[in-house]
């Protein structure tokens, strides 16, 4: 026989034994029943509060910078426009999105000379951006002289708006802000043109080429992150 089992004999001879074993489970049971209870009804909310991480205000302060390029393109051809940025260029800022504006007139000097066909796209190239986004617009067409807008964005889920976003740190928050591979590099963008010229048996000036204004716009932010604030 062990020594446990020999103390559990020697308590369990008498009733007196018997009634002291019985009060000390009691006792433990009572004991284990109070701390669940103070656990799951008191401190649970306390509990899961800690294991919570924490909300974080993702703020951004903003920076526009644009530039404007002409190009007489000839009938039935095609010219690549080109706009680099790189680290330095940047000046430490994250690259949002990219706009594009592409204008032009009729400038034949002919008579009732319709508007050219002018189609302008934005080429994927080696560019880190968010190519799939279902607010691209990467292409289009006027032949009413009217603009084209083109919109790229490229710094994932970045509209300029404050983000409510969890996080254990403002460091760990801040580092899904800060990759500034999003955007670096050559941007390249491809018009084509195609003359229109109004039906006439009156000679009139021909119409061979027309002047295309392209101006990028692109949205810059720096973030920063502070702890939101709760109710």
């Amino acid at each position: 026989m062990t020594e446990e089992q020999s103390y559990l004999s020697f308590m369990t001879q008498d009733m007196e034994s018997k009634k002291a074993l019985s009060i000390m489970i009691s006792c433990m049971v009572l004991a284990m029943a109070y701390h669940a209870f103070i656990f799951w009804n008191v401190k649970a909310d306390d509990v899961m509060a800690r294991n919570e991480e924490p909300i974080w205000d993702v703020m951004f302060e903003l920076s526009e910078n644009s530039a404007t390029d002409s190009r007489l393109i000839q009938d039935e051809s095609t010219e690549l426009f080109s706009y680099q940025i790189d680290e330095g260029a940047s000046s430490g800022l994250m690259v949002g999105y990219l706009n594009i504006l592409i204008e032009y007139d009729e400038t034949s000097g002919s008579i009732n000379d319709p508007c050219d066909v002018v189609s302008a796209e934005i080429k994927h190239g080696e560019i880190i951006a968010d190519w799939n986004n279902e607010s691209n617009v990467l292409s289009g067409t006027s032949d009413d002289c009217s603009s084209i807008n083109l919109f790229l964005q490229i710094y994932p889920n970045f509209d300029g708006l404050t983000k409510n976003q969890p996080g254990s740190t403002p460091e760990e928050v801040m580092t899904l802000w800060e990759n500034r591979e999003f955007g670096m590099g050559e941007y390249l963008l491809s018009i084509e043109l195609n003359t229109q010229e109004f039906a006439s048996n009156i000679p009139t000036q021909g119409d061979d080429d027309e002047e295309v204004s392209i101006t990028w716009t692109f949205v810059r932010f720096s973030p920063s992150v502070v702890e939101a604030l709760t109710d």
